[in-house]
């Protein structure tokens, strides 16, 4: 590399400075009049022409690159972890470590959508499709789940409510509200008839969730989650739920309320129940007063 210094003239120097202050005055004045010029347009909607139809060649723009056509569809939260009929379940592998990661946000049990919805998707029993066939006739109906393929998902998301449950807030409260419903042999969607390896995965599942109830419901709790686990061991002795359910719901309840029968009588409600209250002292002169139940 060469580094000898330039040999330059100062008769040239004195001219690239003249030519330099020349050109940045000229551009300074070339500036100043197109911005008078410019300004002195008539004004659409408080402003000047000029810029509003270059307002409007951007809107324009803009709305032929983000129009409805070319733009991703958007879905539901509850479609996320959805089941197709021809999709890759491996998706959806990744959803309950997602939904872990989202209630350790401040903000994910203060509104009614909370990452226990995505855990509740996962645990859905069937699919569901609605597919184009032409542009005139579309099939929508259900489907069975591959429990091989959908298996290790859905132990995964009741390894976590599990693991919920051992709290005593909201978290543990939504886990039993899942669970609970679990329990029960819902119809499947568009009447679909179970297969029999559905019915088997689906009874040892329920088990599950049964025995997970019943071991919390064992527990100490406060009385709001105590009240909701008893409300769903309750609910699991509907005719809705299979026997080995019902019979293994009533287990953990007390005996009086299987046992408990009404006197006999003709009567299809129990008979009328009086009870002796005492005024307050203030009215006490006013006698007693009877409660009709």
């Amino acid at each position: 590399m060469d580094k000898t210094p330039l040999d330059v003239e100062a008769d040239e120097i004195r001219r690239r400075t003249r030519r330099s202050l020349l050109a940045a005055g000229a551009a300074a004045a070339i500036s100043g009049g197109l911005w008078k010029w410019l300004n002195n347009w008539s004004q659409i909607d408080s402003l000047n022409a000029p810029f509003r139809k270059a307002l409007d060649f951007n809107a324009a723009v803009a709305r032929g690159l983000f129009r409805e056509e070319v733009r991703a569809p958007e879905y539901a939260w509850s479609k996320a972890v959805r089941s197709f009929r021809f999709g890759n379940p491996g998706f959806n592998f990744a959803m309950p470590l997602q939904a872990i990661r989202l209630t350790r946000r401040a903000d994910a049990f203060t509104t009614d959508y909370t990452p226990f919805a995505l855990i509740k998707q996962l645990l859905e029993r069937d699919g569901e499709f609605n597919e184009w066939q032409d542009e005139m006739s579309m099939s929508f109906g259900g489907f069975g789940l591959n429990y091989a393929a959908v298996g290790p998902v859905r132990e995964s998301a009741l390894d976590y409510l599990d693991f919920a449950l051992e709290g005593d807030g909201r978290s543990a409260m939504l886990a039993v509200a899942i669970l609970g419903g679990l329990l029960h042999n819902y119809l499947n969607r568009m009447g679909r008839a179970s297969t029999d390896q559905e019915k088997e995965w689906q009874s040892n599942e329920r088990m599950r969730c049964l025995e997970t109830l019943r071991q919390r419901y064992d527990r100490p709790a406060s009385p709001q989650l105590r009240a909701i686990i008893y409300d769903a061991l309750r609910s699991a002795t509907a005719i809705n739920c299979p026997e080995p359910v019902r019979e293994g719901a009533k287990k953990p309840l007390p005996t009086s309320l299987w046992t408990m029968k009404w006197p006999s009588s003709t009567r299809s409600v129990p008979p009328t129940t009086s009870f002796q209250c005492s005024p307050p002292s203030s009215t006490r002169s006013a006698g007693n007063s009877q409660l009709q139940l």
